[in-house]
């Protein structure tokens, strides 16, 4: 077989669908009540710049990141900043999120839960079973990352060409 000419050899081509579970950590109802539990467990006055969103979901990808995310807010060490990435999946789940009523964005453009938004905080911290990780841990840094520290964990990219 001349391998040139593969493509005339063909004489027919079948896709069949298969199912592709999408992984947890992608789902956008995953994503959507994170934010809620991040705006409600960490936000002052109810409203979280998207910043700091995404650096606590970022923290909330792994045990690893959770601990180094602790261990940086719980000392007085500052050298080992960090991570903030910005996920698309978390863009995408507020956009949704708000499409969905369960969030809104402030004239400031920080964003906060409507009351749809509260009434789903409120069933997912009633629930034992439910994110148990994630109240833990959001819990443990709820009062320490305020966002005058995400500002300047973010001057300092400025100084160190991050």
């Amino acid at each position: 077989m001349n391998n040139d000419n593969f493509i005339e050899n063909i004489k027919e081509i079948r896709f069949s669908k298969k199912a592709m579970p999408v992984p947890y950590k992608y789902r956008i109802w995953y994503k959507i009540a994170l934010i809620v539990l991040i705006i409600g467990l960490c936000c002052r006055k109810g409203a979280c710049s998207l910043t700091k969103i995404h650096m606590l979901s970022w923290a909330l990808t792994s045990s690893k990141e959770m601990d180094k995310l602790a261990s940086y807010l719980h000392s007085e060490n500052t050298t080992n900043q960090p991570t903030i990435r910005l996920d698309p999946s978390v863009n995408r789940a507020l956009a949704f999120g708000v499409a969905e009523n369960v969030f809104f964005q402030t004239s400031n453009g920080k964003y906060a839960l409507t009351k749809q938004g509260d009434k789903v905080f409120q069933e997912i911290m009633e629930d034992t079973e439910l994110l148990t990780i994630e109240k833990l841990f959001l819990k443990s840094v709820a009062n320490k990352l305020p966002e005058k520290k995400i500002d300047e964990i973010i001057a300092d990219w400025r100084i160190f060409g991050v």
